[in-house]
């Protein structure tokens, strides 16, 4: 009996009608001999004895000859059924399979495979054999198969691989099997079953896949783009927008540094596989590592596409990372942002991961970055020039506040240098210390509302006169309430008095109410104000100015302010001097 067709087709209708004829026949020719040797041998025979004899001998030959000739025409029609079973089986484009699970035997029909070019009944003859000429990627799917099958957790499967050609091309199969025996124990003793090219339905479905991961992938940068407000967010947004997609491990946008070694430096980058952007040195030099294809599409102008970087010549300066970071197939786009030359490079986990469809999107993609980024280049350029003119007018403006008041000269604007150097040793991010810089050097623009009697009144101030101080920073706030700085200047100028206990002015805030950018400038205000030469007493010492906050500190200043400050006072020199405030420098 053959291993590759289902018993239920071998023990079918056609064969039962054949035995049931062979034991009508054989009985139908009995009956007719019994009768008819009665008759014939009798006239023969005169004794009763002989006649059994003869009568007995003569039938067991006479059905014996029927018998064997009602049994070879049976067989005939079987031998002829079983052969176009195998001529079926053989010419189909499916094939079967069997595997004799404890002495690891496989058979397999020729049927399904001649697109491989070899034939597989010759190949496949043990799981081993299985194993060698399926994709190393998909040996995993397999195993996974299998595993509840000899568990005895399952009884059948269906699952899809690709089989190596004799061209070297991949083809994919779905192979689809169950137990046909058992062991006595239960256990699968033999399984078998049936597998079929799905090449065709495969590529197709990817070329689906892989078009729709180009549309998602342009709406979902298209979407980023209109979410950024800077060169900084639209490249993350974008990097992030394609790592997104299914396999893809990195995805990074670089710089071609003009440098002697011709360096690619990456400007932004997303993925699980970013590490490879520091182990692995990418140039567009002359060099080896200029030869991938990040430096060939530099050069040339045009879209490098790597189907297997493990493979291809292009990779080997990298093979071992490439290896350690996943990375199969990528895809690299070169484009210009104004003088610079960029790439956008796209990497994924499975080899041949980009057509030519998706290449042409990413493309235009590309296209489109450079555009958006140029818009941007334009934006940020306006926006440089106006914060030069609004800090020319703060600065005049400040300089016309403290024409008012000669024994204050310069201290707004050493105020801000106290104040960035605490946010730096906060670890403050750089643009919000931008921010305090500029509060900081317009924090008392409301004395402008005072008059200058007080503001230069040598001694004590009277109640009344210090109330008329103590409006300075509302009337600083409505200056500069309604003026969009991009930082909250305004809070800085109306807080820069309240304390962390909530025992400051105007409005008696406390603690976190307290923006951290007036916290800061507070603490700053106070060292640069005690350190300097007033018309009512003279500069004070640093080492007051260190009791100061020390004492203060968890009740007027925000500890962690407080404590950044001290930090600050212990590396640089404060020379109090009368007329010109203070002077801190390096110590």
């Amino acid at each position: 009996m053959s291993p590759f067709i289902p018993r239920s087709t071998l023990d079918g209708r056609r064969l039962q009608v054949g035995s049931a004829g062979v034991a009508v026949g054989y009985a139908g020719a009995a009956l007719a001999w019994i009768f008819a040797s009665d008759l014939v041998i009798a006239e023969m025979f005169s004794s009763s004895l002989d006649l059994q004899l003869v009568k007995g001998a003569s039938f067991v030959v006479v059905t014996a000859f029927i018998l064997y000739g009602l049994l070879r025409a049976n067989e005939r029609r079987a031998g002829d059924l079983m052969n176009r079973l195998r001529d079926a089986a053989e010419t189909s484009r499916d094939g079967f399979w069997r595997w004799e699970v404890a002495p690891d035997v496989f058979t397999v029909t020729p049927g399904g495979n001649r697109d491989l070019g070899w034939e597989a009944a010759q190949s496949i003859d043990s799981l081993a054999g299985w194993r060698k000429v399926v994709h190393p990627d998909d040996w995993l799917h397999v195993e996974k198969a299998l595993a509840p099958i000899l568990a005895g957790q399952a009884e059948d499967f269906t699952l899809d691989h690709r089989v190596q050609a004799i061209d070297g091309d991949w083809i994919w199969y779905r192979v689809r099997g169950q137990v046909v025996a058992r062991k006595g124990d239960g256990g699968p003793a033999a399984l078998g079953g049936g597998y079929t090219n799905v090449d065709g339905l495969k590529r197709r479905e990817l070329a689906l896949r892989r078009a729709n991961r180009a549309l998602d992938s342009v709406a979902a940068v298209n979407r980023a783009s209109l979410a950024a407000h800077d060169r900084e967010s639209l490249l993350d947004g974008v990097c992030r927008a394609l790592a997104a997609a299914e396999d893809t491990v990195l995805v990074w946008v670089g710089e071609a540094e003009a440098g002697g070694d011709k360096r690619v430096r990456p400007i932004s980058s997303r993925g699980p596989s970013q590490g490879f952007l520091q182990a692995a040195p990418i140039g567009w030099g002359d060099d080896p590592y200029g030869q991938g294809p990040t430096g060939r599409a530099l050069r040339s102008g045009a879209p490098e596409v790597v189907v297997d970087a493990r493979k291809s010549p292009l990779g080997y300066p990298w093979r071992e990372e490439l290896a350690r970071f996943d990375i199969r197939s990528t895809v690299t786009i070169p484009f210009e942002d104004g003088e610079r030359r960029c790439i956008l490079q796209i990497n994924s986990r499975e080899p041949e991961a980009f057509s030519m469809e998706e290449v042409a999107a990413y493309q235009a993609l590309a296209h489109d970055l450079a555009r958006a980024l140029g818009a941007f280049t334009v934006q940020q350029s306006y926006e440089r020039r106006l914060q030069q003119a609004l800090k020319g007018a703060v600065a005049a403006l400040a300089a016309t506040v403290e024409k008012r008041d000669p024994y204050t000269a310069g201290h707004q604007s050493r105020t801000g240098e106290l104040a960035v150097a605490i946010a730096q040793e906060m670890g403050v991010p750089a643009d919000r210390i931008e921010g305090i810089r500029l509060g900081a050097a317009m924090h008392d623009i409301g004395k402008i509302g005072v008059p200058v009697e007080i503001l230069t009144k040598p001694g004590r101030l009277e109640p009344q006169e210090m109330a008329l101080v103590r409006r300075h920073p509302d009337i600083g706030y409505d200056i500069v309430k309604e003026i969009d700085f991009g930082w909250p200047i305004a809070d800085i100028v109306r807080q820069h008095h309240e304390r962390w206990d909530g025992s400051g002015y105007p409005q008696g805030l406390k603690g976190e109410a307290i923006v951290l950018e007036a916290r800061i400038v507070a603490a700053a205000d106070v060292i640069e104000s005690m350190a300097t030469h007033r018309p009512y007493r003279p500069a004070l010492a640093l080492e007051a100015v260190v009791a100061e906050l020390t004492e203060g500190r968890g009740l007027r200043y925000d500890p962690k302010v407080a404590d950044a400050a001290l930090k600050v006072l212990a590396r640089i020199r404060i020379e109090p001097q009368a007329g010109r405030s203070i002077t801190a420098t390096a110590a």
